[in-house]
C-alpha cells in the first residue's frame, strides 16, 4: 500500500447520462465530459483523461 493517489475522478450520475471530472494531485479539477448511463462508455472516458494529465 506503498502507492500515492494521483489521480481523482469526480462522477455525476444521472438517469440518462454520467458527467465526469478528473485532475491530479497537484492541478484544479477539469470537466472531461458527459457520456451515456452505459458502463463502457466511463471507463473509455476515464481511459483518455488518464492519458491526457501528467503524472507528478
Amino acid at each position: 500500500m506503498g502507492e500515492r493517489i494521483n489521480f481523482f475522478v469526480g462522477l455525476g450520475a444521472h438517469e440518462d447520462s454520467n458527467s465526469i471530472a478528473v485532475c491530479s494531485s497537484r492541478d484544479p479539477a477539469r470537466f472531461a465530459g458527459t457520456v451515456d448511463a452505459d458502463v463502457r462508455q466511463p471507463l473509455k472516458a476515464l481511459a483518455k483523461a488518464r492519458a491526457s494529465t501528467p503524472t507528478p
